[in-house]
């Protein structure tokens, strides 16, 4: 304190303009830290987390896509019209498995149990699907649309339920 005391007006100033420039590096340093970790975890959620929310978005589309296919096969009359979405149905069950598959290895432990469920209720919707595309093409549309409507739509919701818990517990994940 005798130091300050006995200091010239001139040292004194010099002291604190030399003060205030330390704490302005200090800050600087600190803001350039900040600024650092915040582009990692930018890049880390562009990378990582962008991927899991294009993945979701595929596999949304091809669920869509699986459930149009079969509404617009039990509207056909001829088999040669029904094939195409007979095809396309299995096709987009194949994609979908590849990309449940990729999504397997995307998600945490925890998230693994909600993935398995919708697997499960995701078969039956298969199952009772190939029951309504085999109406379908023995001509018996009323019996396949009922199915449809009914027992195959009812799957279909139990099935995207765990599904949707899955996206939201994504999602909850990103933002903490």
């Amino acid at each position: 304190m005798n130091v300050i005391k006995n200091m010239s007006i001139k040292g004194k100033i010099l002291l604190m303009v030399g003060f205030i420039i330390f704490l302005e590096v200090i800050i600087s340093v600190q803001g350039i830290n900040y600024m650092n970790r915040l582009n990692g975890n930018l890049n880390n959620i562009v990378t990582n987390e962008a991927g899991k929310v294009r993945l979701g978005a595929r596999i949304n589309r091809i669920l869509v896509e699986i459930m149009r296919a079969e509404k617009s096969l039990i509207y056909e009359q001829t088999e040669t019209q029904m094939t195409p979405y007979s095809e396309s149905t299995k096709q987009k069950t194949r994609e979908l498995n590849e990309k449940l598959t990729e999504l397997q290895e995307l998600i945490s432990p925890d998230m693994k149990a909600e993935l398995a469920q919708f697997n499960g209720l995701w078969n039956e919707f298969i199952q009772i699907n190939q029951n309504v595309r085999e109406r379908a093409y023995l001509n018996t549309n009323n019996k396949a649309k009922d199915l449809s409507m009914r027992a195959a739509r009812e799957a279909f919701d139990l099935a995207i339920y765990p599904l949707t818990t899955l996206w939201i517990s994504m999602i909850k994940c990103q933002i903490v």
